[in-house]
C-alpha cells in the first residue's frame, strides 16, 4: 500500500505547508497568529 494514502488530510496539508513555509516553526507561528486573529473578531 502507498504510504501517501494512509496519511490524513491534515498530515498531507501540513507537510505541504511546512515545505512552502520553509520550517515547521514558521508554520506553527502562522497558524497560531491566524487562530488568535480569528478569536479576536475578524475585522
Amino acid at each position: 500500500m502507498d504510504n501517501e494514502q494512509n496519511k490524513s488530510f491534515f498530515d498531507r496539508f501540513s507537510e505541504w505547508a511546512t515545505a512552502a513555509a520553509g520550517s515547521p516553526s514558521a508554520f506553527l507561528i502562522a497558524l497560531t497568529l491566524i487562530i488568535i486573529w480569528a478569536g479576536t473578531g475578524l475585522e
